[in-house]
């Protein structure tokens, strides 16, 4: 487990998945081996339970096929040329001695014929075991195993887009971010095509050379090299290659997609599908859709049953969920994605699709509810399943369906037990009366139980309860025994050194949110913030992938550029404790994983939440934000929404105005670069955008982050949302935390790889200054300044806004008598900011006041 789990064999396969294709021919590809092999292997094993039906579990013919489909082109990056022969020898040398000799015979046998129509003699050797070990003839297997590997190729392969291309069928429907995109790759794709055929490859037109070139013919493929000799050759093949790469990633419109649907229709499905089911193909593509996480996520007062709730849906999403739909039938390498409350399986379809969704559903159910406190905590999660035919050869339009289906109706995981629940807190509210006071974590249900010093209802108690489990509890008496979280301190000899039993853990339990906000007692911050991350534009960046590679390529980039950033922020800290077993330094990063760890809420796709010390937010924020574009090349950007408060504050009340500061300010903002970005298949720029307050002792929640936003725009005196690094002149928030801290610096969007090593760095060393205090007195000290200056420039004016010329005034007077370099930058970028505004004047003060606060942390 320690091996397969290790960064290295992940990094190995992530390697892998990019550079082994599918497809070793020349010509547009996608397709990756990996994901083929494991897509084959479920769709055989799919079509095989479909036909074997109830039976299926006594006979040996679906393992078989899925092995078969695991390891029948697994030779082609030994030998793409004869792919099939190394195939076999390396199905022999891996199976060997694990498998009886008949089975690996039978094996061997649907290896090698699975790119002959008719099935040779020697590969005939399931007949004779079938009756006894086999329900399937060797003739039924074979035409299996090619009906689901043409399938997966055929939904998988854009060699025809290139024919549509090339005689102009898409012009007339093509939207106009795609006009110039295919003229340009209609140009290149003739000279392509004018450069083989004077290589003689024996074609009379530029596209009959196209089409021959992709037939992979040995003289083909040497006209092809011949080309690739030469710079000009190699020039072109790069040109097309990066425009068709263009168009398979912009957006589409549906007539779009319909057209290209109808020219990839008459391939569809594969003419050995055909022979082998003469009705429907019995495979569809499940969707599992759990909804309700936000609100869920929303409900709780209590840190506790907030980490609890998010553990427990991780866990159904990885777990639980993928365990129920092996129960249906379906193999573990069935499993498209899972991740972020979604999960993608291909399922067989042994009856009514209706019949297929209900059973998915009910086996979901019957796994998550095996443990009444699971039951219990997703009171309000809904499950939604919808099922996909492959009757269309665009993945987009089986994923379209599926999530259509699922969306028509959904199941509540415990709706049988919502009725004894309700029957339940109708009793207890009519024993207790009037006594009965409202659950201390949620407020909404009465509280029927005391746990530690909390009166709690029946679904928060079974949260708290998973949270000790899963993550808080330090193994005493009651919890039974140490929690996740617990543990992975001590292993990692944290909790010792930071003394954190004997600071936060009392009789009344363990003050989670206290050590959070201290950064376990590390660092001087008493306040905690919450942050929380989205994706912009997500749904049509996934929405524009055209094939089953594509899509899965980047929901799995998307959930791993979360994951990345995280766990590259963690890394960083971890080696500073190594680096230093001693000193400040080391302390600071002790205490700050160890807060990291306790305050992790949730990670998955593109959604993020984190509860940490306030005094380091904003730098963790910028480099979430940063890391995850990174991460995606750059093709895709993180809003975030930051709110803090003291430890006393509703922490509720607190992951409410982060939610308002992320969709109602960030995510407004970044919606139109993002859908830019997409449409002329760039880089997105900016990589992201941040909004932040904080609670001044009075209640911040999402309403009055609302209004204080408006009120501070009103004013002129906010540029929020604040860009991560500096676009269109606007400057980032990097750039106001660096001007506190060093030279004159704007960060601008990386052009290569040292730019990106450059602006890490500068991340690094905000949450270094951030961290260590130092960004506190720096900015105490600006703080002070500017704030007396404005402090006499509006005395005796009621209204900011008609003062703004003022204060602009008042800080260029400053400026001219500084002495301190800080202070000159930072009243340099306010009086860029001032002047360079075109939608009116504006004086960011009320953002350099909340990085003030933020920079202290209380």
């Amino acid at each position: 487990f320690n091996i397969a789990s290790s960064r290295e064999v992940s990094t190995m396969l992530e390697m892998l998945f990019y550079l082994l294709p599918a497809d070793t021919r020349p010509g547009p590809n996608t397709s990756s081996l990996l994901l083929h092999l494991l897509m084959v292997s479920a769709a055989a094993s799919s079509l095989a339970m479909s036909r074997l039906g109830v039976e299926a579990w006594k006979w040996l013919d679906v393992p078989i096929l899925r092995l078969a489909g695991l390891l029948h082109d697994i030779g082609k990056p030994l030998d793409p040329v004869k792919h099939v022969k190394s195939s076999v020898e390396e199905a022999k040398r891996l199976l060997e001695g694990l498998i009886p000799p008949e089975l690996l015979d039978v094996l061997i046998g649907l290896v090698r014929a699975h790119h002959s129509e008719r099935l040779p003699e020697d590969s005939r050797v399931v007949d004779q075991y079938v009756g006894k070990l086999f329900r399937l003839g060797a003739e039924e297997m074979h035409s299996i195993l090619r009906c689901a590997d043409h399938m997966m190729t055929g939904i998988d392969r854009v060699s025809r887009l290139v024919s549509a291309i090339v005689e102009g069928r898409l012009d007339g429907v093509a939207p106009e971010h795609l006009k110039e995109v295919l003229v340009e790759a209609r140009k290149a794709l003739e000279e392509l095509g004018g450069m083989l055929q004077r290589e003689g490859i024996g074609a009379a037109t530029p596209r009959e050379a196209l089409e021959k070139l992709y037939s992979g013919s040995e003289h083909a493929k040497g006209v092809y090299a011949r080309i690739l000799s030469s710079r000009e050759g190699v020039e072109i093949v790069a040109r097309v290659s990066e425009l068709l790469a263009k168009l398979l990633s912009m957006p589409r419109t549906r007539m779009f997609e319909s057209e290209l649907e109808k020219i990839l229709a008459s391939e569809w499905p594969p003419r050995s599908c055909k022979l082998c089911f003469a009705d429907e193909i019995p495979i569809g593509l499940a969707v599992v859709d759990i909804g309700g996480i936000q609100a869920g996520l929303s409900e709780s007062f209590k840190l506790r049953s907030l980490s609890g709730f998010s553990i427990l849906v991780d866990y159904v999403t990885l777990a639980l969920a993928p365990y129920a739909i092996t129960l249906y039938g379906s193999p573990p390498e069935a499993l498209v994605f899972a991740g972020g409350g979604t999960i993608h399986a291909i399922v067989p379809l042994q009856e009514k699709v209706e019949d297929v969704e209900k059973k998915i559903r009910g086996y979901i159910c019957e796994v998550v509810g095996a443990r009444p406190e699971y039951r219990l905590a997703l009171t309000g999660i809904s499950v939604r399943v919808g099922v996909g035919r492959f009757t269309s050869p665009l993945y987009t339009r089986v994923v379209e369906e599926a999530y259509a289906r699922a969306f028509r109706a959904s199941l509540q995981p415990a709706k049988a037990d919502r009725d004894v629940e309700k029957k339940m807190y109708g009793f207890v509210s009519t024993l207790v009366s009037s006594l009965a006071r409202p659950c201390d974590s949620c407020g909404r249900r009465p509280a029927v139980v005391s746990y530690y010093s909390d009166r709690l209802c029946l679904v928060c108690a079974a949260r708290y309860r998973i949270s000790d489990l899963l993550g808080y509890s330090v193994g005493d008496v009651k919890s039974g025994r140490e929690g996740i979280r617990v543990k992975l301190l001590k292993v990692a000899g944290l909790w010792d050194s930071l003394r954190v039993e004997q600071k936060y853990v009392s009789a009344t339990g363990f003050d989670v949110l206290e050590a959070i906000a201290e950064g376990c007692g590390c660092i001087s911050s008493t306040n905690y913030a919450v942050l929380k991350c989205d994706g912009n534009v997500m749904g049509l960046f996934m929405a524009s992938s055209l094939t089953a590679t594509m899509y899965f390529e980047r929901s799995v980039r998307i959930d791993l550029a979360t994951k990345n950033a995280l766990n590259r922020l963690m890394g960083y800290l971890a080696g500073k404790i190594v680096g230093q077993k001693s000193g400040r330094e080391a302390r600071w990063a002790s205490g700050l994983l160890s807060a990291f760890v306790l305050g992790f809420m949730y990670a998955g796709g593109d959604d993020v939440l984190l509860i940490l010390p306030a005094k380091i937010a904003l730098p963790v924020a910028a480099f979430l934000a940063y890391e995850f574009s990174a991460e995606t090349g750059f093709s895709a950007s993180l809003s975030v929404g930051v709110a803090a408060a003291p430890t006393k504050h509703n922490i509720w009340w607190c992951l409410e105005a982060a939610t308002v500061l992320l969709d109602e300010v960030a995510k407004k903002e970044a919606r139109r670069p993002a859908i830019e970005a997409l449409k002329k298949a760039s880089v997105v720029e900016p990589v992201g955008f941040i909004a932040f307050d904080y609670s001044d002792g009075w209640g911040l929640n999402g309403s009055r982050a609302k209004t204080r936003h408006e009120e501070m725009q009103r004013d002129g005196v906010t540029i929020q949302p604040l860009p991560v690094l500096a676009w269109q002149g606007r400057p980032g928030l990097l750039d106001m935390l660096l001007a506190l801290l060093k030279g004159d610096v704007v960060v601008v969007l990386p052009k290569d790889s040292e730019g990106d090593r450059s602006v890490e760095r500068a991340l690094y060393e905000v949450i270094d200054a951030f961290a260590l205090g130092e960004a506190e007195v720096y900015a105490k000290s600006v703080y002070a300044r500017v704030a007396r200056a404005i402090s006499r420039a509006v005395a005796g004016f009621g209204e900011w806004r008609k003062n703004l010329d003022w204060m602009a005034l008042s800080l260029l007077d400053l400026l001219a008598t500084a002495e301190d370099e800080r202070l000159k930058r930072v009243i340099d970028l306010l009086l860029k900011v001032y002047s360079s505004n075109r939608s009116g004047k504006v004086l960011p003060l009320a953002d350099l006041y909340l990085v003030y606060k933020y920079a202290r942390g209380d």
